[in-house]
């Protein structure tokens, strides 16, 4: 009786959703047309929205109240709720490893990092296997479903997260190690230095022999400057003393 339940509602649910979605849909396309500025030069941005908790949405989502960053599940209910669904055949749930040179201290903070990526790479199979249930039980639904689609973007969240802590390992190698150059970047910057590093860097590395010349001599000017002046002092002491014992020539009528 509880299964023939369960079963009428399921379609009600998806129904519900789909038309919520349109209505959205709708306001939002209707707040794009009105919003338009007079000016065609002049670009609107949309402003930051909240929704209010209320009810009914803490007893569906309670954790929606709950500390974001501060409350971890312990290690028996991480691997209940992971063990529950299973893997993908298509999914690497195993980052890439650091190279076997690096140094003691890069590999410290490596180890921590790899521990984030997997759970990462772990928490897709609670979405994917959601999926592939959806899609056993409806073989019409596809990417437009909006099941499909929130499991999508929140898979696609994780990868991005995952690929962000993936460049956090290749500037700590290269930062670790003292390599030269910048880090590989994943992706690069939309927005480019005024110079290119590597030939500000090949300037620098020029300048510094020169400044460890100047900086393991720092009196040699000094020093050459005094016997200058020593030099020029005892001359023109020279010269005085001469001119002091050499007697006067008078003219005779």
């Amino acid at each position: 009786m509880m299964d023939q339940e369960d079963t009428n509602q399921v379609p009600i649910s998806q129904e519900t959703v789909k038309k919520l979605a349109e209505m959205v849909r709708k306001l939002l396309n209707e707040k794009e047309r009105n919003s338009k500025p007079e000016d065609p030069d002049v670009t609107t941005r949309a402003p930051l929205t909240q929704f209010p908790v209320y009810p009914e949405l803490i007893e569906a989502l309670p954790s929606i109240e709950g500390d974001f960053f501060g409350t971890p599940l312990t290690e028996k209910e991480w691997k209940e709720a992971i063990d529950s669904c299973h893997r993908s055949s298509s999914m690497n749930y195993h980052p890439p490893q650091l190279n076997d040179s690096a140094s003691s201290v890069v590999k410290k903070v490596d180890a921590d990092l790899h521990g984030i990526q997997i759970a990462l790479a772990q928490a897709t199979r609670l979405i994917d296997y959601y999926v592939h249930r959806i899609i056993q039980d409806n073989p019409q639904a596809n990417s437009e479903d909006p099941h499909i689609l929130f499991s999508n973007t929140m898979r696609v969240l994780l990868g991005d997260t995952a690929a962000k802590v993936t460049q956090k390992i290749l500037e700590n190698l290269n930062k670790g190690m003292e390599l030269p150059g910048k880090p590989q970047q994943l992706i690069e910057p939309e927005t480019k230095p005024l110079m290119d590093q590597e030939k500000l860097e090949a300037l620098i590395t020029s300048r510094n022999p020169e400044k460890r010349s100047i900086v393991r001599n720092p009196f040699r000017g000094r020093q050459q400057y005094g016997t200058k002046n020593s030099t020029g002092k005892k001359i023109a002491q020279a010269q005085t003393m001469e001119a002091a014992t050499t007697p006067a020539t008078v003219n005779n009528p």
